[in-house]
């Protein structure tokens, strides 16, 4: 009877450890990892955006601006951190994006840095066409907004870090 016993209780054990170690890959698996994360795609619906538009989204660590005007669509991207948008270094462009904006301002006109803490030449020179091309150009040698990795399929303007970025139109 004792070994008996014994034999059910290791069975069970055995059941019970087997049963744990399958389900550790399961419950895994059911949280989003980094990878996944970084996997994920922008997807708008162009058809939904009124002509002369601009849409902002957050995307990684980034703030797209989906432009439709006329007949062309366009993707904008300006890095966003703790809250404040990152304006390009006055040297290094948008390959080291530094310097805070509380607001940009977008509409079918152009863009525009609004913050009353960044110095006026800064703020002044922080503006942008429609196209995304710089509307001063100072001593600070504003570059032009950085497009967006995006495509168009149909109506959807998908951004996606596989895709190559565009040159900003003229």
């Amino acid at each position: 009877m004792m070994n008996r016993r014994i034999l059910t209780l290791l069975l069970i054990i055995f059941i019970l450890t087997g049963l744990a170690f399958s389900a550790v890959p399961y419950l895994s698996s059911l949280k989003p990892v980094n990878l996944e994360k970084s996997k994920i795609k922008l997807r708008v619906d162009l058809r939904k955006m009124p002509e002369n538009s601009v849409k902002e989204l957050k995307w990684h660590d980034y703030k797209v601006f989906i432009v439709k005007y006329e007949t062309t669509q366009n993707a904008f991207l300006i890095p966003f951190k703790n809250g404040a948008y990152l304006l390009p270094d006055a040297e290094q462009g948008w390959a080291k994006a530094v310097v805070p904006c509380k607001k940009i301002q977008a509409d079918y006109t152009g863009f525009a840095c609004i913050d009353a803490e960044l110095p006026e030449v800064r703020g002044k020179s922080a503006q942008w066409n429609i196209k995304g091309k710089a509307i001063i150009k100072n001593d600070l040698n504003m570059p032009d907004m950085q497009q967006a990795p995006y495509k168009i399929f149909g109506s959807f303007l998908v951004v996606d870090k596989e895709y190559k970025q565009t040159t900003t139109p003229e």
